[in-house]
Parts: C-alpha cells; sequence; structure tokens
C-alpha cells in the first residue's frame, strides 16, 4: 500500500511539473499550434526524464525478506554473483519497465502452480506487486517541457492535458488549484525536481528489488526443474564431477553374472562424505545456473525455459490431471462414504444414491444422481474406477474400493504433486532416447519404448515389500543402467542371502533338497557358491535380461506364471519377473541384430533346446533401462491411475507436503 501511495504520488508529481512548465510565461507570442509539440511530448517523454531527472544507480543489490533471511544460501549466493558480475546492474527491469525477458521470467514465477510448485517459494506474488506498480508508472502520462509559452498557448496545453490524462476530472481541478496556490512558479520548478528525484530514487529502489526478486526466482526455478537433478548428464559428466566411482568389487551376495562388466557406481554408494558429495552436487549446480543465467539478455531464454520441464509425456499429462484435481478440491471435493456393506448389481438403496454421487464428482459416472437403482450402468462405472485405482475390478464396493473412494480431493492432489516432483528427478533425461525400457515399480508394469513413445506394455513383478532396515532386502532398487545382454537358459547364481536365509534351512529339513530343485555347489578359491541349472524349473526360466548394476538385480523368465494374474505383484526378492519374457526377447534381439521375426524365433529355439547350457546374446546396440517409482500415472486415454504406494515411499515425502497444500488449492 505504501508503494501505491508512492506510484500515485509521483504521476501527481510528474503531471503537476508538466502544468507548470506549461504555464512559465515568457514575452508575449504569435498563437502557435501547439498539438505536434504535444505529441512529441508524449512520445519523447518518459526517454527525457530518464534522461534527466533519475539518477543512476549505486550497484547495490537492495535488500528484500528473502534476500536478507537467504532461506535458500545456494540461491542467494549464485544471485549475488551475478549482479556483482553485473555491477549491480538490472537485467530484467531496464527504464523502470520489465524487458521482453523480464515479463517471461515473471510470467513463468506466477504460473509455477502448474507444476506443482508453490508460489511463496518463488515470491510470486511480491513480484507481481512489483511489476504491477512500476507498470503503473510506465503506463501513466509522462511530460517534460523547458519550453517557454504565452497565454494562449498555456490554454491550449491545459486544453490537450485535460483530453489526455488518465485522472478524473476532480484530480485535473485540484492540479489547477495547486498552480494557483504557488507564488514563485520557478521555486516551485525546484521543490518539484527535488520531491521527482527523491520518488525516482526510491522508484529505483523498487526496481531493484523486482530484478533482484525475478533472478532469484528464476535461479530457484532452474534448480528445481532441472539443475538440481544430475542425472541428465552422460556418464562422463558424472564422472568428472565426481558423482560417479570405480566399483568396488562385488560381494558375497552378489550374482558375478549380474555385475559383469559394470566398472562405476554412484559415490553415495561408495562411502563418500556427505558433505563432500553435497559440495560436489552445488559445483555441478553452479555450472549449469551459469548457462541459465547467460540467455538472460538473449532471444534463446524462452526456448531453455521450455527445455527445462521434463519432455516425458507423463509430465504433460500429470500438470492436466493437477488441474482436474485442484479445481475438483476447490469446489469441496466429495462426500465420504459412510456405508460399509459390499453393493453390487441389481441392489438398491440410499447408499446406492450416495456411490452414484460419489463417482459423478471424479467424472466417473454420469447418469441420474438420484436413482436408487444399483443398475449395470453403474457397476460399469465401478469397473472404471477399480481398474484406474488398481484395485479387484468385481464391480461390488469392496473394502478396499471403499476405502480408496474415501481418499479425498486433497490428497489426490497432493499425490499428483508429489508425482511431478519425481519426473523432476527422475534418471530418465530430457533427451528421451529412442530406444529403452520403463520400469514403473507400483505399477507392475514395464514398458519398452522407441522413437518417444512405448510400443509393448507387459506385466511384471517385482521385490517384495520389506522395512528399509530389514537384514535381508527384498525390495526392488530405484535406479538406471543399461542393458546389454540377453541369456538364454540361464544359470541362477544365488545370492549369498538367500543362501544363509532360505536354502540352508530347507536342506538342513531336507538333505535331498539340493539335489530335487537342481541345485549344484561350485567352489572358486576357497568361497563356495551355489547356483541352479538351466531348466524348465530353475527360478529364472528359461531367459534372463542383465543390466549389469551394483544390486545385482535383472528382469527374467519364471516357472511361477499365476503370480502374473494377481493385481498387486509385489512377490520377489528383488528382480523383476517378465510375463511375456520370450516376446521380449524376440523384440530385443531382432532389433539388436536387424534381423526378422522367423530367423530371431529359430534362433531362439536353437538355444533353448541346448539343455543345460548356457547361450550368451551381447547386445551391440546397449540401451538404457530405467527402475522408477510413480504412484500416479496418466493412460494414453487421459485417464488418471492411482496406484499402491507398495514401499511406503511416497507417504514418508506427503506427511512433509500435506501442509502446504492449502496455499496450492487457495483461489
Amino acid at each position: 500500500m505504501q508503494r501505491l501511495r508512492l506510484m500515485l504520488r509521483v504521476s501527481l508529481v510528474l503531471t503537476t511539473m508538466a502544468t507548470l512548465a506549461c504555464c512559465s510565461r515568457g514575452p508575449t507570442r504569435e498563437p502557435v499550434d501547439h498539438g505536434p509539440q504535444v505529441e512529441a511530448w508524449l512520445a519523447a517523454g518518459p526517454a527525457l526524464l530518464l534522461a534527466r531527472w533519475l539518477p543512476e544507480s549505486d550497484g547495490v543489490v537492495p535488500t528484500t525478506p528473502r534476500g536478507a533471511a537467504c532461506a535458500d544460501a545456494l540461491v542467494c549466493d549464485l544471485a549475488r554473483a551475478f549482479f556483482d558480475g553485473r555491477a549491480g546492474r538490472p537485467v530484467f527491469v531496464q527504464q523502470l519497465t520489465l524487458t521482453a525477458n523480464g515479463e517471461l521470467v515473471a510470467r513463468t514465477l506466477r504460473r509455477v502452480d502448474e507444476h506443482g510448485l508453490f508460489p511463496s517459494d518463488y515470491d510470486a506474488q511480491e513480484v507481481q506487486a512489483l511489476a504491477t506498480q512500476l507498470a503503473a508508472f510506465a503506463g501513466g502520462e509522462r511530460w517534460l517541457s523547458e519550453l517557454v509559452i504565452g497565454e494562449q498557448g498555456e490554454s491550449e496545453l491545459l486544453a490537450a492535458l485535460r483530453a489526455r490524462t488518465p485522472y478524473e476530472p476532480a484530480t485535473i481541478a485540484m492540479l489547477e488549484e495547486e498552480l494557483v496556490a504557488f507564488a514563485d512558479r520557478d521555486a516551485r520548478l525546484l521543490a518539484v525536481r527535488s520531491e521527482l528525484e527523491r520518488a525516482a530514487a526510491e522508484l529505483e529502489a523498487v526496481a531493484l528489488e523486482l530484478d533482484w526478486l525475478l533472478t532469484t526466482g528464476l535461479i530457484r526455478y532452474a534448480i528445481v526443474q532441472h539443475h538440481g537433478n544430475p542425472w541428465h548428464l552422460s556418464r562422463e559428466e558424472l564422472v568428472a564431477a565426481g558423482l560417479l566411482l570405480p566399483l568396488q568389487e562385488p560381494g558375497e551376495d552378489e550374482d558375478s553374472a549380474s555385475v559383469d562388466g559394470v566398472d562405476l557406481r554412484p559415490a553415495s554408494r561408495l562411502g563418500v562424505d556427505a558433505a563432500e558429495l553435497r559440495a560436489r552436487e552445488e559445483q555441478l549446480i553452479r555450472s549449469r545456473v551459469a548457462v541459465t543465467l547467460a540467455l538472460v539478455e538473449a532471444e534463446g531464454l524462452e526456448d531453455h525455459l521450455a527445455s527445462l520441464v521434463p519432455a516425458h509425456p507423463q509430465y504433460a499429462r500429470l500438470q492436466a490431471a493437477l488441474a482436474y484435481y485442484r479445481e475438483r478440491a476447490r469446489a469441496g471435493g466429495w462426500q465420504e462414504l459412510t456405508f460399509r456393506q459390499e453393493l453390487r448389481e441389481g441392489q438398491r438403496g440410499v447408499q446406492v444414491v450416495a456411490l452414484r454421487r460419489r463417482l459423478a464428482a471424479e467424472g466417473y459416472h454420469h447418469g441420474d444422481l438420484d436413482d436408487e437403482r444399483f443398475d449395470a450402468q453403474l457397476g460399469l462405472d465401478l469397473r472404471r474406477y477399480q481398474e484406474t485405482h488398481q484395485l479387484d475390478v468385481n464391480g461390488t464396493t469392496t473394502a478396499a474400493t471403499i476405502a480408496s473412494l474415501n481418499r479425498s480431493a486433497e490428497e489426490r492432489t497432493a499425490q499428483i504433486v508429489l508425482t511431478l516432483q519425481r519426473w523432476r528427478e527422475s534418471r530418465v533425461g530430457r533427451d528421451l532416447p529412442d530406444y529403452h525400457v520403463q520400469i514403473n515399480v507400483p505399477d507392475f508394469h514395464a514398458e519398452l519404448w522407441d522413437d518417444g513413445a512405448p510400443f509393448h506394455r507387459f506385466r511384471v513383478v517385482v521385490g517384495r515389500a520389506s522395512r528399509p532396515t530389514a537384514i535381508v532386502q527384498t525390495r526392488t532398487p530405484l535406479f538406471s543402467d543399461t542393458m546389454e545382454r540377453i541369456v538364454l537358459n540361464p544359470y541362477w547364481n544365488v545370492p549369498q542371502s538367500i543362501i544363509n536365509h532360505e536354502l540352508l534351512p530347507a536342506a538342513q529339513d531336507d538333505p535331498e533338497y539340493f539335489e530335487r530343485h537342481n541345485y549344484e555347489v561350485r567352489q572358486r578359491g576357497e568361497r563356495y557358491f551355489i547356483r541352479q541349472r538351466p531348466g524348465p524349473r530353475n527360478a529364472l526360466g528359461r531367459v534372463k535380461f542383465l543390466f549389469p548394476n551394483e544390486y545385482a538385480v535383472y528382469m527374467h523368465d519364471t516357472p511361477s506364471r499365476n503370480l502374473f494374474d494377481r493385481t498387486l505383484r509385489a512377490f520377489s526378492h528383488g528382480c523383476i519377473r517378465v510375463h511375456e519374457p520370450m516376446r521380449l526377447a524376440e523384440l530385443l534381439i531382432m532389433r539388436d541384430r536387424d534381423w526378422t521375426l522367423q530367423r530371431t524365433r529359430r534362433f531362439i529355439d536353437q538355444a533353448l533346446r541346448r539343455d543345460g547350457q548356457e547361450t550368451y546374446v551381447n547386445l551391440e546396440r546397449p540401451f538404457p533401462v530405467h527402475i522408477e517409482y510413480y504412484v500416479v500415472r496418466v493412460d494414453d486415454e487421459g485417464r488418471v491411475h492411482f496406484l499402491a504406494d507398495i514401499y511406503g515411499e511416497d507417504e514418508r515425502r506427503l506427511v512433509d507436503l500435506r501442509p502446504r497444500m492449502t496455499e496450492l488449492l487457495a483461489g
């Protein structure tokens, strides 16, 4: 409000000064047409005003509420270094007006909520207020003239002022009274100049503060959207930054075949001091932010900001889902279901009405909301809901279905917000590789991608949920690596943890256990290993897919086919079981060798007929494999799927997110 009063005062002073200048009397002159001069002053006034009346910036970075507290030390440090490099010269505000890039950054910060980000973290409201104040000043009529004219010219100029000023007639009358009130017009001009200089200095501080907030907001946005995630860099860049280090020797509990050929692993897994690791990551962020700041006065900033947003199609779909569920939450969400019985087709009652209204609130039902009959259409709509919420699709209100329906619109919005953040943290990369495998653990599916789109989607079984502190860890780890080979008729090299906790206890109860299950004991130096021979009863089935990694995790076939019919498929020791392993092997080998389907199938059949003998297919064109964790996904039809948080990964982060959701749901 104080700055608003300042702006009104400055505009008043400027108009008064112009009027006073117009009214200074000199020698009698012939009447002239001042219309062209008025037009010229209107056009040249702002430049003349800035050149003559406004003091130059002293280069001091203004103190802002966030700048003083410096809640984000890295952002503030980067911003100060940027200002120091420019000798304090503003970049987004020139002549008290936002530049084109200044408008672009301000617009970007106003819309961070569309990405599930919180506007208060980017000072969006203050940026908007300061920009509005400067725009109000720039949009007013700014006059400057030293021309001395006669009474007739004064009259004509006052008429022009009345015609062009944005102020109300009452304000014009007040200005005219001010003219009469002063006796010495020369003294008044000096007073006006002094007042204008003081007001202009304050305006310059406003402009600097706005420039500072735009700079810090841009830096923070760039870090959150892109620069804070190092996994979009190349392997070579990560090694140079010290975030990937040489791999240590595999431990006894690792499958030697699965880690063969790996030479690097994340520094965080090799015991690097946490402070040292943060310093390496910070240095990487600094170098990447410098790329963004180098564009603040260039034409390429808009394209650069667009490139910071995750390119994966899921991100844009999730943004649309966020807008939808925010609107549902702002409208009051939906009524919680209070009944617990299982409703099914053919029943009727007030509970059915409640079910209809609940499904309609989320867009799953469009029938008569007061109809008490559970008809076939309602059953179909309920099945659609169950399908997109990872429930047993049976068309009845099971306890799990009611619990899902009673998750609030605010909670669903928070899940989408967190999923957007997970995509910003993703290792998939900004430039989607033409060919890669994506595995979403909570989705229990893997997708084979080519040319920016999935062309084969298949069910998988992932690791059982286990406590993070459990001795035997069965969760499927989240990481990215490179698919290097396919093994047909594989041996299973049993991890030491499974030997100790499962095989040895079983062998104690059954001395013939190893033989009956086709295990063999092998010696390597002084160490003994157990492996299962190839065959139909092998735990890996007839094929495994190796993307060597530190976790000894891979994809493979399985003789336990019944588990793929389950809705929630978390049953393995951590590896990923594939529902259509031979189809996947065909697709990968065909693409890698440029073979026909017929030739590929002949090759695979011949390999599988070699009883007890492995066949390695080393890929000539390795490709990425990404194992990630998203509890919300949007399918090709635009349907939003809310999935089970099987490892509790999201719940831990939602605890911190929920208290802040009020800000996103406001308005």
